[in-house]
């Protein structure tokens, strides 16, 4: 596919007290427990907590929370039949009822197990719970999109049957405004679910496989090898937006430090045309209408993937992107914990008219903060994606470079190569008359950023060629005519933007 004449921006980004619970008024039978968040009268799990999920095992703390009657009070934790400790972190009474959060004693991975509250004579219980590692992935349309939107050689092969993990979608569009009363409701598109060929690509897939058939792909491809090298059960949950700002996703807080707010987003495919539904409370929608919501989640790391919808501004983006990992870690965490925080470098996308570059030098500024870490997708650009460029399909390899992180981060020490890494560039201009070639740039380890400002008529040839170093030490160079156009062992990727 040719490539629109333009002067040449091109930036790499690389970063890369627990107490025993009292004796039991009333010790449970398993048969008269009701399960997930249906419990009998006033008692009830939070919407995050259902049958057959994954709480956060050792060293961290996983969090219980729901409602129950005041009159019930007070609570009692089992576990696979016997009196668990626990802490109770949080009791506030609410329009009648009584919000209440506990913590658990630090569990080792595995499962499964039957955990059980009582509340006087109201007994609820969730069934098939295992212990393992819980990320949240979040982000907009490249975090939402699907698996059977990925590449088709990524998705062939497997037998798509991973029982320990566990997968959680929220609503992909809940913008409706809460009452007071919904603050802490959890807009789900589907509850916790195993991992199976039906649950991940049917029986009711539309075309794309947005709603009827949705989890991440990004996040399951994740998921799959952080299981298959750490060996834990792994939770997912995918809370993304297609078309979405950062801002949606942060505090008030937050926003007010980068004076924002006033809240708009961009459409992907137009950045220079806002839209927006306005924030609520102060809050950005999605923060008050679904973060905050999990936020009582112990959660092991954040993967993000957005950016695009900011693009005309990477300035602001400076701020904005630090405050959204500053906010988050401060209402996930209750000892302020800097929790890891992985997010994706922006793949190229000729359609940006030089903005992306910008954006992704403002995403590799965060890395300056304690455990942020940017997997580069520069160079899975995907021009002939049927949803569009700026959607790349390539969404197996974002994912594993991630897992490589977060595997180094909490299972070993961290190789820094998880993609290919620019080494030089040199950029060659021809036209009838003359030949001239130009070294330009830096190389550092963060980012480097070439330009080329004359403006090229259409006579002219660009002639690039990059030299990349592949996490395997392999090195990679490249020549193309208008455009980056790169050869490695998965075949032809393509650089733009």
């Amino acid at each position: 596919m040719p490539c629109p004449r333009r002067s040449l921006a091109i930036l790499f980004l690389f970063s890369f007290k627990l107490q025993a619970a009292p004796e039991p008024l009333n010790p449970p039978a398993s048969s008269s427990f009701s399960s997930g968040s249906g419990g009998s009268a006033q008692l009830s799990f939070a919407e995050a907590l259902s049958d057959g999920m994954v709480l956060q095992s050792r060293p961290a703390s996983a969090s219980l929370w729901g409602v129950v009657s005041l009159q019930s009070l007070p609570l009692q934790v089992f576990m696979d039949g016997a009196l668990s400790p626990h802490e109770l972190l949080h009791q506030t009474e609410r329009g009648g009822h009584v919000e209440w959060r506990l913590r658990l004693a630090p569990q080792e991975p595995g499962g499964p197990h039957i955990i059980e509250v009582v509340a006087g004579e109201e007994r609820i219980a969730l069934r098939d719970v295992l212990f393992g590692d819980v990320f949240l992935c979040s982000g907009q349309s490249n975090m939402q999109m699907s698996v059977v939107d990925a590449m088709p050689e990524d998705i062939h092969g497997y037998s798509w049957d991973f029982p320990r993990i566990r997968i959680l979608t929220t609503d992909p569009f809940p913008f409706s405004s809460k009452t007071s009363s919904q603050q802490h409701k959890l807009p789900l598109l589907h509850s916790w679910r195993l991992v199976t060929a039906e649950n991940v690509f049917g029986p009711s897939c539309g075309a794309t496989g947005w709603r009827d058939c949705y989890f991440s792909s990004v996040c399951l491809f994740f998921g799959m090898r952080y299981h298959n090298v750490s060996g834990h059960p792994v939770g997912l949950i995918a809370s993304a937006t297609a078309g979405t700002p950062i801002e949606y996703f942060m505090p008030r807080q937050e926003l007010e430090s980068c004076n924002k707010s006033e809240i708009q987003g961009h459409h992907p495919m137009n950045v220079f045309h806002p839209h927006g539904f306005g924030p609520i409370q102060g809050d950005g929608v999605l923060f008050a209408n679904v973060i905050s919501a999990l936020s009582p989640m112990s959660v092991r790391a954040f993967l993000w993937y957005q950016g695009e919808s900011n693009a005309n501004d990477p300035e602001g983006y400076r701020c904005l992107f630090p405050g959204l990992i500053r906010g988050w870690r401060r209402v996930f965490s209750d000892d302020g914990a800097s929790i890891p925080f992985l997010s994706v470098g922006l793949a190229a996308d000729v359609n940006f008219a030089g903005l992306l570059p910008e954006i992704r030098q403002a995403q590799t500024f965060a890395t300056k903060m304690e455990n942020v870490f940017v997997v580069p997708a520069y160079d899975l650009g995907d021009v002939e994606s049927p949803l569009g460029p700026i959607h790349p399909r390539r969404k197996k390899e974002v994912g594993l470079r991630l897992a490589r992180v977060a595997i180094g981060v909490f299972h070993g020490s961290l190789d820094s190569a998880v993609a290919p890494e620019v080494t030089s560039i040199t950029v060659s201009v021809w036209n009838s008359s003359a030949m001239r070639s130009l070294k330009v740039g830096t190389i550092s380890r963060y980012y480097s950023r070439w330009v080329l400002e004359e403006q090229t008529p259409d006579s002219v040839i660009w002639l690039v060629n990059v030299s990349t170093r592949a996490h395997d030490g392999r090195m990679v160079s490249l020549d193309a005519a208008s455009c980056w156009d790169c050869c490695r062992e998965s075949g032809v990727f393509h650089l733009f933007g």
